[in-house]
């Protein structure tokens, strides 16, 4: 199990923060699950996306390729976009994955777009 640790909200953290309907700017469940890694050992992070890695349904993807098959390509919403082999947007399934869920996100196209944090960074900053 992962500690807990209570964080400090600096600007940076509001400026990335989106409110959500009711215009609240409360920190959301990717934003959580993201600040608990912080304070782990990379070796310990490195195993909760292995973990994460088993649920992942990126190779049922209609956008998933032979090639990011070959190269062990997937997770793209925690690890990002994918580096050469996916180009061709053929649908998309990561609202359906449990890792998507899990994690509270809420964006997609993470293979040819980047993690969630990626594009939540381009749209405040982009």
């Amino acid at each position: 199990m992962m500690p807990r640790v209570l964080f400090s909200t600096g600007w940076f953290d509001i400026l990335l923060r989106q409110p959500d309907r009711t215009g609240d700017f409360s920190m959301d469940t990717f934003e959580g699950k993201m600040k608990e890694l912080l304070p782990v050992k990379k070796e310990e992070r490195w195993r909760v996306y292995d973990r994460a890695k088993g649920a992942c349904i990126c190779p049922s993807c209609p956008s998933y390729s032979m090639c990011a098959q070959g190269n062990g390509e997937v997770l793209f919403c925690i690890m990002g976009m994918s580096f050469r082999c996916i180009r061709d947007d053929a649908g998309c399934t990561c609202p359906k994955c449990p890792v998507y869920l899990e994690m509270g996100l809420s964006k997609k196209d993470y293979c040819m777009k980047g993690s969630e944090k990626d594009q939540r960074w381009e749209k405040v900053f982009g």
